[in-house]
């Protein structure tokens, strides 16, 4: 049936919460990285550590009872969004006496961070700014957050998404450039 974590995640599909058990110490690497690749988007000094959020991302994967998860970069993007999420209510309880979150998130080519935000209200800021690409175009905003977030490369994504890598490579320029002038 293909990887072990294949296998197990057929099996967590199907209800088996064994196997979300059995599938931690197979992919904590892999989830350790994408917190990792999440918290470099962070400001400087953050109380959250990579470790934490892979725990709460975990957490918060084996309490939504089964995963209808299609395969292993399905998954990982599923993490991946979860980890976004995680981070934005960090921010949120941080930065809920300050309202200014019209800060800027400078991105680069790759859809990484410039330099680290300041603040949390930078981080609230790309969040809105993701939520309304997300209205406008949920697919391009998907593949926004599998790329920055999760730092899933083109092919990945074109697996998860089922579409060409050109597609993806195209439709994440857009995005770049409609998250640039939304966050100006």
């Amino acid at each position: 049936m293909g990887t072990p974590v294949t296998a197990l995640l057929a099996r967590v599909r199907t209800g088996d919460r064994d196997a979300m058990e059995e599938l931690m110490p197979l992919v904590y690497e892999q989830l350790h990285r994408i917190a990792q690749g999440a918290m470099r988007t962070e400001r400087p000094g953050h109380t959250m550590q990579a470790t934490a959020l892979v725990s709460e991302a975990w957490l918060r994967l084996a309490g939504q009872g089964h995963g209808d998860y299609q395969n292993r970069a399905h998954f990982f993007g599923v993490a991946a969004r979860l980890m976004r999420q995680i981070l934005v209510d960090h921010a949120r309880a941080a930065n809920s006496a300050k309202r200014d979150v019209r800060q800027k998130v400078q991105l680069r080519e790759q859809f990484e961070v410039g330099a680290p935000p300041e603040t949390d209200a930078a981080i609230l800021s790309l969040h809105v700014a993701l939520d309304r690409m997300g209205e406008a175009n949920g697919e391009r905003a998907r593949m926004v957050e599998m790329r920055y977030f999760s730092g899933m490369n083109l092919e990945e994504i074109a697996t998860v998404t089922g579409v060409s890598v050109a597609t993806v490579h195209r439709e994440l320029r857009v995005a770049q450039a409609w998250l640039r002038r939304e966050m100006a």
